[in-house]
């Protein structure tokens, strides 16, 4: 470590003019839903330092929250007073159980070559809800409201007949019923119109990147089954490619998406030769067969060209 750096307490070594550390996500991170993945990207910049030269970011491990990394992008960018490199990481999370949890706080010390002195970049944490899914929610069975008695009319109220709460409370059910049937229908109506104003890919370079990956599936190579899953994903979304296979999960089904996210976590394993591709060729083949994905995914997927 260089004497300058004597007073600096971190473990890995960052010099800087200057340094932030920011975070987006795919959705709101409030509320999440058991099963649906979302994802957290998290930005490193640094002036007076490459990209390459930035540190990763520190691991945090909850047993109920899935994580599926993405490979980082590293970025410079040339400015009139120097140079700031950029590194971005993605984590994509997919909870397993309902509940209230803290994603913990980010803490990055580095060096201030100008003043000197250690300073922090700090990410705060975050509280979170997991929400079951709306099956979990609609198989729960809620227990029976104890009778409310009757309200006798008051002398002030002679004309309240008996069972008039009653009536109150079933007009106020069906009226909310027909709105949440109302929201539905439109709902449906704008997903079918969408859906029929977006066209369906059939070009021939679709059919043989499919043929290609269904191959590298069969042959358990997790490398270039990524490399085709990402070229499948251009072709698929070409006025919107995905910047990644992340970004693809995002699109697809619950059961599609983990097989994609487990492929992605699998490269960053000591032995990628370990990866068994039979889970996801078997629901990249099962996917004609189902049709289009369901409404509750975000993004939808198309179904694959058969082979």
């Amino acid at each position: 470590m260089p004497p300058s750096s004597s007073g600096f307490s971190g473990s890995n070594w960052l010099p800087a003019t200057g340094v932030e550390l920011s975070e987006s996500w795919s959705e709101e991170p409030s509320q999440f839903t058991v099963g649906q993945p979302i994802t957290r990207t998290l930005t490193l910049s640094a002036n007076s330092q490459t990209a390459s030269q930035l540190p990763e970011m520190p691991d945090w491990d909850l047993p109920t929250l899935r994580q599926y990394p993405d490979m980082p992008s590293l970025n410079d960018q040339v400015t009139s007073t120097g140079i700031i490199g950029h590194r971005t990481e993605r984590l994509a999370i997919i909870p397993n159980q309902p509940g209230e949890y803290v994603i913990p706080a980010i803490t990055l010390p580095w060096w201030n070559t100008q003043t000197r002195q250690q300073e922090y970049a700090r990410l705060p944490e975050r509280r979170i809800v997991v929400l079951p899914t709306a099956q979990d929610s609609l198989s729960e069975t809620p227990k029976a409201a104890a009778p409310v008695p009757a309200a006798s009319p008051s002398p002030a109220d002679p004309g309240a007949a008996p069972g008039s709460a009653p009536d109150y409370w079933r007009w106020l059910s069906l009226i909310l019923s027909i709105l949440w049937l109302s929201t539905l229908l439109l709902w449906w109506y704008a997903t079918r119109k969408r859906a029929q104003v977006t066209p369906q890919p059939t070009s021939d370079s679709l059919r043989q990147v499919s043929r290609e990956l269904h191959q590298a599936c069969r042959d358990n190579d997790a490398a270039r089954a990524r490399q085709l899953l990402l070229q499948w994903g251009r072709c698929m979304w070409p006025e919107n490619p995905p910047a990644g296979t992340t970004a693809i999960a995002d699109r697809c089904s619950t059961e599609l998406a983990a097989a994609i996210l487990e492929l992605n976590a699998a490269l960053y394993a000591r032995d990628s030769h370990d990866w068994n591709g039979k889970g996801l060729l078997r629901l990249l083949e099962e996917q004609p067969r189902r049709g289009p994905a369901s409404p509750t995914v975000t993004g939808g997927l198309e179904p694959l060209h058969r082979i």
